[in-house]
C-alpha cells in the first residue's frame, strides 16, 4: 500500500523553465507525491505541447504526482539551436527531471509520437521506468516511408543518426504496459476526446506496479 508523504517539493504545483544545457524547458507538475509510488510523466504527440494533457493531468493529480513538459520549441520551452533528434529529446527530458528533482521511478504515458519517445526513454533508462501507457501510439516503422522521400541534399544538412531507427525491437524491459483503447467514434486525440480512458489506464498501471513491488518483497 502506498502512503502519502508531506514533502512540499513533491506536492506543491510546479510550473518552471529549467536549464537543461544552454536552453530552458518547461515542466508542470501537480498532485501529492506518494511514498513508494511512481511519478507519472506525460509525453505529448508530435507538434503538441503539454496543454494536450489538460483534461488528463488534473484528474491523475487526484491520485498521483504527475508531470508534463514542453519539448524545445513547443509551448513555453526555448528552441534548441541545432537539429534535434528523438534521442536528444529523451536525454533532455532525463536532465529536466533530474534538475527538477522529480522522484523516480516513473510511469510514462505517451500519445502518438510520445508513445515512441517513452519506449526510447525506457530503453535508455530502464531502471527508472516502472510502467508505460500508450495512447494511440505509433512506432518507428511508420516513419520509414516518410524518411525515404527526403531529398539527399536535405539529408546532408543533418547528422546520419537523425534518419536511423532508434529503438531496437529486442528491448528487454521489465515494465508493465497498458494500451489506452477508445470507443470506435473517438479520434486520434484520445486524451482530449475520452480523457477518462487514459486516466483509468494510468491508474491501472500504477496499481500494477504496486502489486509487482509487493510480490518482489515477499520473495
Amino acid at each position: 500500500m502506498f502512503t502519502a508523504t508531506p514533502s512540499l517539493a513533491q506536492s506543491a504545483r510546479l510550473d518552471e523553465l529549467i536549464d537543461v544545457g544552454g536552453y530552458r524547458m518547461r515542466i508542470i507538475c501537480e498532485g501529492q507525491a506518494v511514498k513508494g509510488a511512481p511519478t507519472v510523466i506525460l509525453d505529448s504527440g508530435g507538434g503538441s505541447s503539454s496543454s494536450s494533457w489538460r483534461l488528463v493531468q488534473p484528474e491523475v493529480a487526484k491520485f498521483a504526482r504527475v508531470c508534463g513538459y514542453d519539448r524545445p520549441g513547443l509551448g513555453r520551452s526555448e528552441r534548441k539551436p541545432k537539429p534535434y533528434t528523438s534521442p536528444d529529446v529523451m536525454k533532455d527530458l532525463h536532465t529536466l527531471l533530474a534538475e527538477a528533482k522529480i522522484s523516480k521511478p516513473y510511469v510514462m504515458a505517451g500519445h502518438s509520437l510520445g508513445g515512441m519517445h517513452i519506449r526510447l526513454f525506457a530503453k535508455l533508462y530502464p531502471k527508472e521506468v516502472a510502467g508505460m501507457v500508450f495512447v494511440d501510439s505509433f512506432n518507428e516503422d511508420e516513419l520509414a516511408p516518410e524518411r525515404s522521400t527526403i531529398p539527399p541534399e536535405v539529408k546532408k544538412q543533418y547528422p546520419p543518426e537523425y534518419f536511423k531507427p532508434f529503438i531496437a525491437e529486442d528491448m528487454d524491459l521489465e515494465t508493465i504496459a497498458a494500451q489506452a483503447r477508445a470507443n470506435k467514434w473517438c479520434g486520434h486525440n484520445i486524451q482530449l476526446d475520452q480523457p477518462e480512458i487514459v486516466v483509468e489506464s494510468i491508474r491501472q498501471v500504477i496499481a500494477a506496479t504496486g502489486r509487482k513491488d509487493r510480490k518482489l518483497s515477499q520473495q
